[in-house]
């Protein structure tokens, strides 16, 4: 029987996000969130854990726009930027879901 292993950490970081829309211009200006990521894969551990923690112990704390200058880094965005990333090492990577703390800010990125 395969285990499914989850891993929720949480971050605090900026961005600006460019195109958005005129009746949300908070977006477009630089604003913060407390971020939430979840990622799932089944099999063993295999220290997927310390990977996740690595990954947002880089962004934490951070402008998104200066770490990743070529994304629009959106919710939707970083969580194909971290499951793209966590899977050169975890093939068997289910899902990954990013949050910007909002309860309706929850994208999930499945990779194929």
């Amino acid at each position: 029987m395969e285990q499914l292993i989850r891993v929720r950490g949480e971050f605090d970081a900026h961005h600006q996000i460019t195109g958005t829309e005129p009746d949300r211009p908070r977006c477009a200006r630089n604003h913060g969130h407390h971020w939430v990521v979840e990622v799932e894969k089944v099999g063993r551990e295999d220290g997927l854990e310390e990977d996740v923690f690595a990954m947002l112990d880089v962004a934490a704390d951070r402008s998104l726009n200066e770490m990743y200058p070529k994304l629009n880094p959106t919710p939707e965005q970083l969580a194909v930027l971290f499951g793209e990333g966590l899977l050169l090492k975890h093939p068997s990577l289910v899902m990954v879901s990013v949050s910007d703390g909002r309860l309706t800010g929850i994208v999930r990125y499945t990779p194929r």
